[in-house]
């Protein structure tokens, strides 16, 4: 009897592991099911054919490629920002030659007057009027 009750002992400890060896494999099983289910949807062009680790692959895969995606939009954003600080830079050095070209305008419109010429005259017209005066510079007595 002794006998009986150490090997009945052992069959049910044998179907105490098979039922949570059964337990696990349905939690695995069903964890896995999740799984592909979670990665099918947010993957384009799956099956259900598809197994788990063709799904992650492939989930891996979109995910090297979106955060590659995702750091040349940092690089180009820090091209962008550095440009709109060069944007500034080269307005405000435009507003300066602006200023420096009106200066030399003014200063301009007086020297030509001096020669006789119209304040607005080119740069050829008062070049052609100085040539002018050299020679007759050259040619009249002092």
């Amino acid at each position: 009897m002794t006998e009986w009750r150490r090997a009945r002992t052992q069959v049910l400890a044998q179907a105490d592991a098979e039922t949570e060896a059964r337990r696990r494999r349905d939690d695995l099983a069903a964890r896995r099911s999740h799984a592909c289910t979670a990665l099918s949807a947010v993957l384009a062009d799956t099956t259900s054919q598809d197994n788990l680790a063709a799904l992650l692959l492939r989930a891996e895969t979109e995910c090297e490629a979106a955060e590659a995606v995702l750091a040349a939009h940092r690089g180009l954003a820090q091209i962008f920002a550095q440009e709109e600080a060069r944007l500034r830079e080269l307005q405000q050095a435009t507003t300066a030659a602006n200023t420096a070209l009106k200066t030399w305008s003014e200063e301009w419109a007086g020297a030509v007057v001096a020669l006789g010429l119209p304040s607005d005259a080119a740069i050829e017209t008062a070049m052609s009027a100085l040539g002018a005066w050299a020679r007759v510079a050259e040619v009249a007595p002092v």
